[in-house]
């Protein structure tokens, strides 16, 4: 619903009954039309996003996280949710692939000479069932709720290098990658307490 944030009226659809069904619930208890949702392939593959960000329409930081599990999916009525429970850093080549991507597209669809002059930028990325990488969210100018989960692993916060961007308190030249230098940092959340971070060698 494109009024909305997170997965709100979201469902996994496996049959043009259960369109028709959920349609109508939507419609008959929130008044939502037909023409305010979309429908898109299913991506069964794995899921990641990206936080890049910008200066001067040049990027300088670029950070990834894969997501492995969501809040409330199991209980949800159709089993899709948005908000992650579980995450984990990637390796560097991963990394490296999903920032090539992000890239990629931020180039095709002229993105830094438009709106990503400065700033910050996070997509969601999902493979597809031959393993392709296809993107389904593009954020731009607000850092996602996860920020959390990006400001606790690898050399750098998040947050602090786009403070000193906006306060050119650093010197931000060249591009980085940043990852977790060594094993891989899971993080769990809920609804009710904050993260939980560890380690694993």
């Amino acid at each position: 619903e494109p009024r909305s944030a997170g997965a709100y009226g979201a469902a996994i659809i496996r049959n043009r009954d259960e369109l028709k069904q959920w349609l109508k619930i939507w419609y008959t208890f929130k008044k939502i039309k037909n023409h305010n949702f979309t429908i898109s392939e299913f991506l069964n593959g794995r899921i990641f996003d990206t936080c890049l960000i910008y200066k001067n329409g040049k990027p300088i930081l670029s950070k990834v996280i894969e997501k492995k599990s969501y809040v409330l999916s199991n209980n949800a009525l159709t089993g899709a949710g948005s908000t992650p429970e579980t995450t984990s850093t990637v390796s560097n080549q991963r990394s490296k692939i999903i920032t090539n991507y992000n890239l990629k597209v931020i180039n095709k669809l002229n993105l830094k000479n438009n709106t990503l002059s400065n700033g910050i930028y996070h997509s969601t990325v999902r493979y597809d069932y031959k393993a392709r990488p296809c993107m389904t969210e593009i954020n731009i100018g607000r850092f996602p709720m996860i920020n959390t989960i990006f400001n606790n692993f690898g050399k750098t916060k998040l947050i602090n290098v786009y403070f000193d961007m906006l306060l050119n308190k650093k010197k931000l030249s060249k591009f980085k990658i940043d990852n977790q230098k060594s094993g891989t940092v899971f993080t769990l959340r809920s609804l009710d307490h904050k993260p939980f971070f560890y380690k694993k060698k």
